[in-house]
């Protein structure tokens, strides 16, 4: 995927990737999801020379909270990306969002802004029967419409619970339907390889939250729905540990690749639920 200037499209795949929340209420017995807060320095690994990309340094923040009824997601990436030819692109990408514990109903507002020109914004509310499993997306922002979900459609945090739950009973392959909120283009079909497991204590973070937990290394790719090329819009590596938190992130577009290091990391105060 080639990066095209001023406007970044491939950037605002970021968020739907990445943003991973702790496992929702219905996983089976483990330990409790973490409110946390963490920051990560992103730096390009890999790039093909056509792509024109000579650089990235960028910073995402994402924050985590149990809102009693739903959990919430603030995320915001800032990017900058350098060029072999014309001037660094900076790109800022936002989300918050809010998503029943039943998974049923979901939030979002979305927006991305490169080189100080708002160029994508989404925003709306996806519901889900919980009886038939169909749902529908009412679009607010960039304009009002619905858009059906087929059955078997889940939100972000409950893919973070699936990953989990399956990773803990032992599967190494993990298929969903996931809406991202990124109106008609957010839904995707992702297949996630489970590659590796870190047993409890072994994980050398250096942070208590994370090292007392077991974890999970993935790679998933995401799919267009009725894309029958069988190559993926992009691919994430990660790893995720049962209480939600991920770190190692890698992000892979086929013509360049993005790590990550967790610059900081807290836990937040149990709201009380």
């Amino acid at each position: 995927m080639t990066i095209k200037a001023p406007n970044a499209p491939v950037w605002t795949a970021i968020a739907a990737a990445i943003v991973l929340a702790p496992v929702g209420a219905d996983s089976a017995a483990g330990p409790d999801p973490l409110p946390h807060r963490a920051v990560y320095d992103l730096t390009l690994k890999t790039a093909v020379s056509d792509t024109g990309v000579t650089g990235v340094s960028g910073r995402m923040a994402l924050e985590w909270a149990d809102a009693c009824e739903g959990y919430t997601t603030a995320q915001r990436i800032h990017m900058r990306i350098d060029r072999a030819e014309g001037r660094p692109v900076d790109n800022d990408f936002t989300v918050a969002s809010w998503e029943s514990k039943d998974g049923d109903t979901f939030r979002f507002r979305i927006r991305n802004v490169v080189v100080g020109a708002l160029v994508e914004e989404f925003g709306g509310l996806a519901e889900r029967d919980g009886v038939r499993r169909t749902g529908v997306v009412r679009m607010k922002v960039p304009v009002a419409g619905t858009i059906p979900l087929p059955a078997g459609t889940v939100f972000p945090s409950e893919y973070a619970s699936i990953l989990t739950r399956e990773a803990r009973k032992g599967a190494t392959r993990i298929e969903a339907r996931v809406f991202d909120g990124m109106g008609e283009e957010g839904l995707f079909d992702v297949v996630a390889f489970v590659t590796g497991h870190t047993p409890a204590g072994q994980a050398a973070t250096g942070l208590a939250e994370l090292d007392d937990e077991e974890a999970w290394n993935m790679r998933t790719a995401y799919f267009r729905v009725g894309d029958t090329s069988g190559l993926p819009e992009y691919e994430v590596g990660f790893r995720l540990f049962a209480n939600g938190v991920a770190d190692r992130l890698v992000l892979d577009y086929g013509d360049f690749v993005l790590g990550s290091r967790m610059a900081h990391f807290e836990a937040l105060p149990d709201s009380g639920c």
